[in-house]
């Protein structure tokens, strides 16, 4: 109904503006017309006038055989009725009009007739009255149900004295005839103009219309499930720039669309990740928990020997330090999270944090450890006790899964802009399929002997939150009963 109403609201529009530009063109060329006609018969009136006054005022008596534009009456008859005069054809009685209309007729300064004219009375009076006072003009008056145009001009003698006027007339037939022409003319080609004027109007409107109802169509087609179609352009007309428009804003849907199903996603794994983490983290809290209570009720319920009560509070203290330690993994993961890991980083020697982080295993026999540092300073912008946990982690990690023939490699060096820390086994390895899941919470490779030896699972997602942090990598390449290989990737600064 819209576009309907719009089409006749066009059609309408354009009809009315081709038909007011036909009115108006012909209006103007009618009046130009009658100007042009007008003009060119004042003209003429004007150079007779002006002629036959100079002839007046500088030649003979008017009337005399000198003066050709001036005809005499008719011979006088005498007394009496005299015979009746023949009957003229009309076409000669009408060309004996026009010709009385257009010979000049002149007036002494008392306004009254010289020679011995056909007529003594003036064509206009007012003019003739103006004219006696010096002023030559124009005027439009009726004769005998006639329009005429008069010209009326004094006639100056020498020393500059108005000595009468000359008055001479035009019949303005030809410029009523073609006035009425142009009329009939223009009141007929109206109703056409109208009908033409509304056809194309109509075809002009449907075609202008047609990209719209295009984009229209388009439009409908566009969902939230498919916003990857586009509005065909062709030209370079408004309408161009319009579908242009409306496919980058569709192209600006698009992509705000995917990034929030990218969002959402993220979003629904985050909270897939924080359920699961909430069961593991229960899960793994329940363990020491039930050592905690068993030994409690094992002390509580005894005769009081002090040897169960030594074991079970040795079993209460591992169980509560296991506690201490996974609740204080998780409050690291909770704060890198949240962003608020507290890390107070300043320019040190990568070299001497790793070094300090390895005092605590010089002890150490088997396996055995070797460390091998570059030659000259690692400067690193970083909290040196976090960097120093992450060392420590992933050094306890290599001791649980290489046994004690086995060897670990603990290098620091620089790779290009970045400083590397490089921890490697020669132990049981990973296999491929577990590598990807390594940084996962809660994650293990072997659950029930990483739960033995002491590990949660979590170890390894502390040391990527620490890593990220600081603006570096960390990277896990192992083979099968061949060994494992951490390296972590951090900025390298100026010295």
């Amino acid at each position: 109904m819209a576009r309907r109403s719009l089409r006749t609201t066009l059609t309408l529009w354009n009809v009315a503006a081709i038909v007011g530009i036909l009115v108006l063109f012909g209006v103007a060329v009618l009046y130009a017309s009658q100007s042009v006609l007008k003009g060119q018969i004042d003209d003429d009136l004007k150079h007779r006038g002006e002629e036959t006054a100079r002839m007046e005022a500088n030649g003979p008596p008017p009337g005399g055989p000198d003066f050709p534009g001036f005809g005499v009456g008719p011979p006088d008859q005498g007394p009496g009725p005299g015979p009746e005069p023949p009957r003229l054809p009309p076409a000669y009685l009408d060309a004996n009009r026009v010709a009385d209309i257009r010979r000049p007729r002149s007036f002494d300064r008392d306004g009254k007739a010289r020679g011995r004219q056909r007529a003594d009375t003036p064509f206009d009076k007012d003019s003739l009255d103006r004219s006696l006072k010096g002023e030559s003009l124009y005027s439009t008056v009726e004769l005998d149900g006639e329009r005429v145009r008069v010209y009326s001009v004094p006639v100056e003698r020498p020393r500059g004295e108005t000595d009468g006027v000359v008055q001479l007339a035009r019949e303005l037939r030809d410029v009523d005839l073609l006035w009425e022409s142009q009329l009939r003319t223009l009141l007929l080609l109206i109703p056409l103009a109208v009908i033409g004027a509304a056809g194309g109007a109509f075809l002009l409107t449907n075609r202008a219309l047609k990209p719209i109802g295009a984009v229209t169509a388009a439009a409908s087609e566009i969902s939230l499930s498919d916003l990857s179609r586009r509005l065909e352009v062709s030209g370079d007309d408004e309408l161009a720039e319009m579908a242009n428009t409306f496919n980058s804003m569709l192209g600006r849907l698009e992509r705000s669309f995917e990034d929030l199903q990218t969002a959402y996603a993220d979003l629904e794994f985050a909270y897939e990740n924080q359920k699961r983490f909430t069961a593991d983290a229960s899960h793994e809290l329940r363990t020491p928990l039930t050592r905690l209570r068993l030994a409690a009720t094992a002390a509580l319920t005894g005769d009081g020997n002090a040897k169960e009560l030594r074991d079970a509070l040795v079993v209460a203290d591992r169980a509560s330090e296991s506690m201490a330690r996974l609740v204080d993994q998780l409050l690291t993961l909770a704060r890198a999270d949240a962003g608020q890991l507290g890390l107070r980083t300043s320019p040190g020697d990568l070299r001497v944090i790793v070094a300090e982080a390895l005092e605590p295993y010089q002890t150490v026999e088997a396996p055995q450890i070797e460390s091998s540092f570059a030659d000259h300073p690692v400067s690193v912008q970083a909290d040196a006790d976090h960097l120093g946990r992450v060392v420590t982690n992933l050094i306890d990690n290599a001791l649980r899964h290489t046994p004690a023939s086995g060897k670990i490699v603990v290098s620091c060096s620089v790779d290009g802009s970045q400083a590397v820390i490089s921890i490697g086994d020669t132990g049981e390895g990973i296999e491929a399929s577990h590598l990807p899941h390594l940084f996962d919470r809660f994650y293990r490779v072997d659950a029930a002997r990483a739960r033995k030896d002491g590990g949660s699972g979590l170890g390894l997602a502390i040391c990527k939150s620490i890593v990220e942090a600081h603006g570096g990598s960390l990277v896990v390449t192992s083979e099968l009963g061949k060994g494992t290989s951490v390296k972590v990737f951090l900025p390298k600064v100026s010295a």
